[in-house]
């Protein structure tokens, strides 16, 4: 049976906090607090790989050591300034890494855990440049509020210490089990048999999410995360902070929105004059036209920020800038960029001056008599664009007629996609043509009604032309 995950660490890391304390040994503490969420979660015992020895030098990794990596789920490391001096360390992630193939992040089976902020004392190295750009991970540490001081690690010495902020580091814990729990039971079931009729399609709409100061890391993280998992290649892959505006240009090229987090604590640039990086990032993404979509604490101190940065309250206050629960903003985030992402695939599909149809319908009907459709429309200088949720579709402005196939699908479903219809805006209603294609046989009234009046849609029957071609005229004009 393979171990659920393979856990990587540097000795020094697990040094009691206080000598003669074994409680304090902060990675056994945390493997133990992780076990159990995991065993939680899987609804069974799980299995780690979590060796007390400590190999100094450039030794190769013993037997035991290279089958674990090889028959273990998920990759674990803690990382800290001490795991990446290690060359034991190294081959441990290297000898994981090499496994996944080229593109790593796909397989989505390392997780690194941030007990402190290692960018600032690893430099000119970052941790992901130790890993690859789009790996995903978890922060342990939080910014000391009380003593005004460095990050300190959550947990630390023990969970029962006062200023441990064993509440977060317990949250920080359930999150992490949650996903490793996911994606092992994921690699369990095996890949999904993919669908030899249905075409393969791989999101690639890129977002640029905006770097901030340790301080919003974890929540940047879970951001990035989200954005990940719903197909999005979130950008930038490593910090671009103090790179040329033209290298930040090319990283918002192409992208689909800007998302940024509004922290109390901004990105300062040497010798900038008072201008942030945050700012200079928002500046970039304005130019470029991008949507915006900032996010802030409902709870957040402005008037101790602006105290700090004068332009503050103006940077956070904006009408773009939404104070909301970060779980609610990456809700209304995801559903928002899901519209735009759907709006532009919308416009690429336009040719020329053409006008476009949108046609859906169940799976069954879109693949009998959607092209059909399409083609009578094309008859009348109509372009289509095909899809079985329209909802993101129908905001795209190109978009003149929307066309609902009515054939073997249940009228349950034919009314909720005409429901769509209701919530968009009365300025793109003014412009948008609706129409109900009745498919074969020919439609009885009776046994097909769709319970409830359309008087402003227009009903399209398969064997009556002129039915198709007024609803073709309507759009055109």
């Amino acid at each position: 049976m393979p171990h659920d995950f393979f856990l990587s660490y540097a000795a020094l890391d697990n040094e009691p906090a206080i000598p003669g304390r074994p409680e304090s040994e902060w990675v056994t503490t945390f493997h133990g607090v992780l076990l159990t969420k995991l065993q939680y979660y899987l609804g069974r015992k799980a299995d780690t790989f979590f060796d007390r020895g400590d190999l100094s030098g450039n030794s190769a990794l013993t037997p035991e050591i290279e089958a674990a990596l090889n028959d273990s789920h998920l990759f674990v490391a803690i990382s800290s300034p001490a795991y990446y001096a290690r060359p034991w360390c190294k081959l441990e992630r290297q000898g994981f890494i090499k496994g996944l193939g080229g593109n790593p992040s796909l397989a989505k089976r390392v997780y690194v855990i941030h007990s402190i902020d290692v960018d600032p004392i690893i430099k000119p190295r970052t941790w992901q440049s130790e890993f690859f750009p789009d790996l995903r991970g978890y922060f342990f540490f939080r910014e000391d509020k009380a003593a005004g001081g460095p990050p300190r690690m959550l947990g630390s010495p023990t969970l029962d210490e006062p200023g441990a902020n064993a509440n977060d580091y317990y949250l920080e814990i359930d999150r992490l089990a949650r996903d490793m729990a996911e994606r092992i039971r994921a690699l369990e079931d095996g890949p999904a048999e993919p669908d030899a009729e249905a075409p393969v399609t791989v999101e690639t709409d890129a977002v640029f999410l905006a770097e901030n100061a340790f301080r919003s890391h974890a929540d940047r993280e879970e951001l990035r995360i989200a954005l990940g998992d719903a197909g999005f290649n979130v950008r930038p892959a490593v910090s671009m902070a103090g790179k040329q505006i033209a290298e930040l240009n090319a990283a918002m090229s192409d992208a689909l929105a800007f998302v940024q987090i509004v922290s109390p604590v901004l990105l300062e640039i040497p010798g900038g004059e008072g201008t942030t990086y945050d700012q200079v990032q928002l500046a970039a993404a304005t130019a470029a036209g991008l949507p915006a979509f900032r996010w802030r604490a409902p709870d957040m101190d402005l008037a101790a920020a602006a105290a700090n940065y004068p332009r503050f309250k103006q940077f956070a206050e904006a009408s773009d800038v939404r104070p909301q629960l970060l779980p609610i903003f990456k809700t209304d985030l995801l559903e928002a960029l899901g519209t735009l992402r759907a709006a532009r695939r919308v416009k690429q599909a336009v040719q020329g001056d053409e006008r476009l149809v949108l046609i859906t319908g169940e799976s069954p009907d879109l693949e009998m008599y959607g092209e059909s459709v399409a083609q009578q429309l094309q008859t009348h200088a109509l372009g289509h664009y095909m899809t079985d949720s329209p909802a993101g579709e129908l905001e795209a402005e190109d978009v003149r007629g929307f066309l609902v196939l009515y054939g073997a699908s249940k009228a349950e479903w034919v009314r909720d996609r005409l429901r769509i219809i209701r919530t968009l805006p009365k300025t793109r209603l003014k412009d948008l043509r609706v129409g109900v294609y009745f498919c074969p046989p020919s439609p009885d009234p009776t046994a097909r009604r769709l319970l409830f009046d359309m008087p402003s849609f227009q009903k399209i029957h398969w064997d009556d032309q002129s039915s198709l071609k007024a609803f073709a005229t309507a759009v055109s004009q």
